[in-house]
């Protein structure tokens, strides 16, 4: 059973890349309140990718990377340590390109958080690429930020539940919804259409249906909030053609949405599922995406 599963106990650090664009601070500032909330230390990155520049610039515009590098850092950890003044910040610059830097940096029990636009030493860090690459690839949880400020709190954390077992990310969502003191709301998203293929004769087996999708997530509702007291556990059951839309809206209303990644243990090159990535492009709130390798 992996640290993200409902009965473990999160540790490890809280990596997050550094690139100078508010998008990345806020992910940076983000990250440092995810850490002091779970009281865990923060581990800054910035990806110079100078083993590249090595073949195309003078070596005095390498040294001059490195030391505009080093200042973000510092700027950054400043810029953190204002608001968190009791955090421990690890910094690190790295030679590597964007995506190395990031999944280099990180350790097992670890959580990798990246904005969901940057430029600089990460100017390749938008939403298709850099994000997508270490949602996809990374062995440990990927929480994907955007720059919103001044959007308020909802007290809610969002697990997305898609079918019966496929709930392995469900220990990270019921983590997150603890230690925000929010509540967690399962979102199962039923599709007539794709059940009945639009045959009208149908609809009294639909309506069976989905009522019986809606017994099921009340029952793992009931079932997380009596193993987790305290915990308050709603159930969410929308009709909807589109899964990806579907929980689209409903992030609209949260402080963080969960869905699952790839299986990183069968290192499958098919990358991230249609939904998830569609999520990751067009969520309202922060999207933790935990590979399958974390599922119980």
């Amino acid at each position: 059973m992996s640290n993200d599963s409902p009965h473990g106990a999160e540790s490890g650090t809280v990596v997050v890349g550094a690139d100078g664009s508010a998008v990345a601070l806020a992910a940076a500032l983000w990250a440092a309140e995810s850490a002091e909330r779970a009281h865990r230390p923060l581990h800054l990155v910035y990806g110079a990718d100078l083993d590249r520049l090595l073949q195309l610039t003078p070596y005095e515009s390498q040294d001059a990377t490195r030391e505009a590098g080093r200042a973000l850092l510092e700027t950054v950890a400043d810029a953190v340590a204002a608001r968190h003044p009791g955090l421990a910040v690890k910094k690190t610059f790295s030679r590597k390109a964007a995506a190395p830097a990031l999944l280099a940096a990180v350790e097992p029990d670890d959580t990798l958080v990246v904005g969901h636009r940057g430029h600089g030493g990460f100017r390749s860090l938008l939403l298709g690429s850099v994000a997508l690459t270490v949602a996809a690839r990374c062995p440990v949880p990927v929480i994907v930020v955007r720059d919103q400020p001044g959007r308020p709190e909802t007290g809610v954390v969002l697990a997305a539940v898609n079918a019966e077992g496929d709930t392995g990310w469900i220990g990270a969502a019921v983590r997150e919804a603890q230690a925000r003191k929010a509540a967690l709301r399962l979102v199962g998203i039923w599709n007539p259409l794709g059940q009945a293929g639009g045959v009208v004769s149908m609809l009294d087996g639909l309506d069976a249906l989905a009522r019986r999708r809606v017994e099921e997530l009340d029952a793992f509702a009931d079932t997380l909030a009596r193993d987790h007291p305290g915990l308050v556990v709603e159930a969410d059951v929308r009709s909807s053609g589109s899964a990806a839309g579907a929980l689209v809206e409903a992030s609209g209303a949260a402080d963080l949405l969960v869905v699952g990644g790839p299986d990183t243990r069968r290192h499958r090159p098919g990358g991230l599922g249609h939904v998830t990535h569609a999520v990751l492009h067009h969520a309202q709130c922060p999207v933790k995406v935990a590979p399958s390798a974390d599922r119980t």
